[in-house]
């Protein structure tokens, strides 16, 4: 009976040393899973901490901003105190309660969004920026990560860039223009010097009219030459929703 005892005793120290390197081993996962998620936190924090772009934690639920990065104070001149707590709307225009809850709208349907819209920086200034916007779930919260670059440079660039190409076409079309005018206008005045020259016989009212004529033509090639001097993209409005070149301030004379 003894030696049975003895028996079972050394197989439930057995079953205990076994029971006892699978705890060891669990443990060890264990700590090398805290230690990769801590890693990893590390990371996710340096990035949201130290990004250029401005980063922003958002309560998907009421709008609330839960946490900015570093790059607020930079990017639109807040404190982080002075924007955590409030709804993340504050940071666009007068009208932008309307705004903030079309884009949280927006990422509730599509789970994220991607738009350019302005935001109002402290100074009162106006910038535009991409928001990026993506729907999270941390411990059954909605999240809302939002990341907003300033593309202001970007879009005076593509706005300069867009109106040299019209500046040259303006261009093109004016120096193709005076080149067809020139030649019927010179062919005009010449016409109306020989009538002038023999305007004793004509009567007041057909020397009136010769006058006129030369008028115009000057008139005309006034405008030829601004045409041949354009120097900027100006337009003026025209009618309802219409706008024309304005050749005027456009020319540089």
């Amino acid at each position: 009976m003894e030696d049975l005892s003895k028996e079972q005793l050394i197989i439930e120290l057995d079953k205990a040393k076994k029971e006892l390197a699978e705890t060891k081993n669990i443990a060890t996962e264990l700590l090398e899973t805290q230690k990769e998620l801590r890693k990893a936190e590390e990371k996710i924090n340096l990035v949201f901490s130290e990004s250029v772009d401005l980063m922003m934690l958002i309560n998907g639920s009421n709008g609330e901003i839960l946490d900015v990065s570093k790059s607020l104070k930079n990017t639109l001149g807040y404190k982080t105190n002075e924007v955590v707590g409030k709804h993340f709307s504050i940071l666009f225009p007068s009208s932008g309660r309307v705004i903030g809850e079309k884009i949280l709208e927006q990422i509730k349907i599509y789970n994220g969004v991607f738009v350019e819209e302005a935001f109002l920086k402290k100074d009162g200034k106006i910038c535009l920026m991409d928001l990026t916007a993506l729907a999270l779930r941390i411990e059954n919260e909605k999240i809302i990560l939002l990341t907003l670059r300033d593309v202001t440079e970007r879009k005076r660039v593509f706005d300069e860039e867009v109106d040299r190409k019209k500046l040259q076409g303006a261009l093109e079309m004016a120096a193709a223009v005076c080149h067809e005018l020139s030649q019927p206008m010179q062919v005009v005045l010449g016409y109306t010097q020989i009538l002038t020259t023999g305007s004793e016989k004509c009567g007041e009212t057909e020397k009136n009219i010769l006058q006129k004529i030369k008028l115009q033509i000057k008139r005309m090639s006034e405008i030829t030459t601004k045409l041949l001097n354009i120097t900027d993209y100006e337009t003026l409005e025209y009618g309802e929703n219409q706008k024309i070149f304005n050749i005027h301030k456009s020319a540089k004379m």
